[in-house]
C-alpha cells in the first residue's frame, strides 16, 4: 500500500522537511525583494550604472564588478561568502 510507505515517516523527518520547505521560500522572497528594490532603484537612477555578479562554487567565490561603487560590491561579496559559509557549517552540523 502506497500510503502505508508515505505515513510511516517520522516527526522528526517531518520536522527537517518543514525546514527546508521554509529555507526554500525564503530564498524566493529573498530573491523577489531583491528585484523589486533594483527596479525601484533603476526608475529613480540618475543614468549612471553600477553591476556586479556574485558566484559561490565552493569555497571559491567569483566577484565580477563593473562601475563606481567597486569597494562597496566586494566588500558585500565578502559577507556573502563568510554568511554561506557559515550556514553551511550550522545545517551540516544539524545534520549528524
Amino acid at each position: 500500500m502506497i500510503y502505508g510507505r508515505f505515513s510511516e515517516q517520522t516527526n522528526e523527518e517531518l520536522g527537517i522537511l518543514k525546514k527546508y520547505i521554509i529555507l526554500l521560500i525564503l530564498g524566493f522572497l529573498t530573491i523577489f525583494s531583491g528585484v523589486v528594490i533594483l527596479m525601484i532603484a533603476a526608475a529613480f537612477s540618475d543614468g549612471s550604472t553600477n553591476s556586479g555578479a556574485f558566484i559561490l562554487i565552493w569555497p571559491f567565490p567569483i566577484i565580477l564588478v563593473a562601475g563606481s561603487e567597486v569597494p562597496w560590491t566586494i566588500l558585500l561579496a565578502a559577507i556573502l561568502t563568510i554568511l554561506s559559509i557559515m550556514m553551511f557549517l550550522v545545517f551540516r552540523r544539524e545534520k549528524g
